[in-house]
């Protein structure tokens, strides 16, 4: 099982960019995924290679094992090591 955020980032999929983004569009792409995540019994997620995070979170009870969506958010990759099982396929 992946227990360090880090192991989920392997090389091929660093990304190589300046210091900071610019992060001004991120809410466009934010709310179509709310939009797309409304239509759908699937989850979707968006996630930040940069920052190494989660950008959204769909509201999916199924993916979040009971969780509310903020909260999955805020541990980010963490939450794979607290509630998905060893042996269990990871998402990502």
């Amino acid at each position: 099982m992946l227990k360090t955020t880090d192991d989920f980032f392997i090389p091929d999929n660093e990304v190589r960019l300046p210091k900071e983004l610019d992060y001004s569009r991120v809410s466009e792409y934010v709310r179509s995924a709310e939009a797309f995540s409304r239509s759908t019994y699937q989850s979707v997620y968006i996630i930040d290679y940069f920052r190494q995070n989660f950008l959204y979170v769909s509201p999916n009870p199924m993916f979040l094992c009971g969780l509310p969506p903020e909260r999955m958010t805020a541990l980010g990759y963490r939450f794979y090591s607290r509630y998905v099982p060893d042996g269990k396929p990871r998402l990502g």
